[in-house]
Order: structure tokens, then C-alpha cells, then sequence
């Protein structure tokens, strides 16, 4: 695999990765939603399950952001390496 290949498949990754993470934002606004009126409405199963996809949601936004930036660095060295210091 030549530097400019795995160039790209690094940015490519990362542009996933961050799509997830707009997607799991996403998510998570919906369930807070879900479990702010499960709370008013006193229905227990929508404010529990709308508390555990948010918490979900958010481990999901954590993994991803750290993966993303593993990537990044790894974009990044492969960049240092390709141009003279």
C-alpha cells in the first residue's frame, strides 16, 4: 500500500467516523427527548429507555472520537514522513 493510498483510507476512516458521530448526536437528542417526556408523563419505560439509549449514544460519541483522532494522528505521521523535514 503506498503512502497515498493509505492517506487516503486514513481520511476516509475518519470522515466514518465522524458521520457516526453526528448520527449518534442525533440519536442521543431524540432519546433526551424521549425520556424528558417519559419523565413528565410518568411512563417509566420511555424515561428508562430514553436514559439508557443516551447513555448509549454517548459511550458510542466517546469511541468514535477516539478512534477518529488515533486516526488523525496516524494521517498525521504518515504526512511528517512523506514531506522533508
Amino acid at each position: 500500500m503506498s503512502d497515498s493510498d493509505q492517506a487516503s483510507e486514513l481520511e476516509k476512516q475518519i470522515q466514518r467516523h465522524r458521520r457516526a458521530q453526528i448520527l449518534s448526536v442525533a440519536i442521543g437528542n431524540g432519546a433526551t427527548l424521549l425520556m424528558l417526556v417519559g419523565l413528565m408523563m410518568q411512563w417509566p419505560l420511555f424515561a428508562f429507555g430514553g436514559a439508557a439509549t443516551t447513555a448509549i449514544c454517548f459511550v458510542s460519541i466517546l469511541w468514535r472520537g477516539w478512534k477518529s483522532a488515533g486516526a488523525a494522528k496516524k494521517l498525521d505521521q504518515c504526512r511528517q514522513e512523506k514531506t522533508p523535514a
